[in-house]
Order: C-alpha cells, then sequence, then structure tokens
C-alpha cells in the first residue's frame, strides 16, 4: 500500500457563516476493502474584539457616560472595513439602545454585491456612586434643565462679580441648579 498527500484547496467567500459546509467528494482514505469517503470542512467563527455576528449583521457596543446619555453626544463608529461612522445622538439615549447602520454589515453568502447592517447598541456607564446632596438634587429632577439650559454655561463663567453672587441667593432654583452643576461635574 502507497501513501499519497493531496492538498484540498478551499476558497472562502465573503460573507459565509459560521456552520458552512465545504465537501470534496471521495477524496477520504481509500484502502483495498473501502471507496473513499467524502472530506468535509466546516467553517468556524473566529472572535473579533469589537464585533459580534449575527448573520450578515454584525454588532458593534459603544460605551457612553451618564453625561453623553442624558444630554446627547457624537459617537465615531468603527466599521469592518477600517473606516469610522460619526453617529450624531440627539435624543436620550437608555442602556440597550440600538440604533441600525444599514448596508454598513457583511456581504451576504449568495449576493455579495448587497450587506447586513452595522448594529450599534449603546452601554451607559453609569457613576459607582453619589454624594448625598448630589442624590437630593437628582430626585428633583434638576439635571434635565442643566442638560438642556443654553444659557447655564456663560452664567457660570462669570460668578465672581458680586451681582452673580446676588442673582444666585435669591434665586433659589438656580442655586440648586448652580450646586448641582459643580456637583455633577465633579463626578464625571
Amino acid at each position: 500500500m502507497r501513501t499519497e498527500d493531496k492538498i484540498l484547496n478551499i476558497v472562502i467567500k465573503r460573507g459565509w457563516k459560521e456552520g458552512t459546509k465545504i465537501t470534496f467528494p471521495k477524496e477520504g482514505d481509500e484502502t483495498p476493502e473501502n471507496i473513499p469517503a467524502d472530506v468535509a470542512f466546516v467553517l468556524k467563527d473566529k472572535g473579533h474584539p469589537l464585533f459580534k455576528r449575527d448573520g450578515s449583521n454584525i454588532i458593534y457596543t459603544a460605551k457612553i457616560g451618564l453625561k453623553e446619555a442624558l444630554c446627547g453626544c457624537t459617537v465615531n463608529i468603527p466599521t469592518i472595513d477600517n473606516r469610522a461612522i460619526t453617529l450624531p445622538c440627539n435624543d436620550i439615549i437608555k442602556p440597550g439602545t440600538i440604533k441600525r447602520l444599514r448596508g454598513e454589515g457583511l456581504p451576504f453568502p449568495k449576493n455579495q454585491s448587497q450587506r447586513g447592517d452595522l448594529i450599534v447598541e449603546f452601554q451607559v456607564r453609569f457613576p459607582d456612586r453619589i454624594p448625598p446632596q448630589s442624590r437630593e438634587i437628582i430626585k428633583h429632577g434638576y439635571i434635565v434643565w442643566l442638560c438642556f439650559s443654553n444659557t447655564f454655561s456663560p452664567t457660570i463663567q462669570t460668578l465672581n462679580s458680586k451681582r452673580d453672587k446676588y442673582v444666585i441667593r435669591t434665586r433659589g432654583s438656580f442655586k440648586i441648579l448652580l450646586q448641582f452643576y459643580l456637583i455633577y461635574y465633579q463626578l464625571l
């Protein structure tokens, strides 16, 4: 009996998913008593550090802070072909919120000109602890004022004048808002 080595070449098409089976008919071992069997290979996905696969769609987890989740932000989303897509998020983002970027996923196995989607799933990072005075301010809902006030930041920058200190002392809700602003940014 003689031994023969044979190289079998496999051409893997873009977009093939895990479990795809490639068969080479009658390429298995042959003996005088046996006819050669088929040789079969089954594809297995290799994990990726940034993306998870769901068919032709890919899933990316974007991690954002609490401030960005409440006030809006712009997130740079990496793609599988090493580009970055700028994704503006103007609405409040809850943990698990999903945004879909159509046509930015993997090619379809049977139609290479079409692609799946890149699904962005948001993970919101919360602080580990909050000081008691911040907790009280948050209970009263002033966090919404902070995020959506257009005139708040310039006022903070001019706090050194006596007039501004007087305004803060005489307007209770603004004083609480200012305290929250200072406490909130200490948390970040």
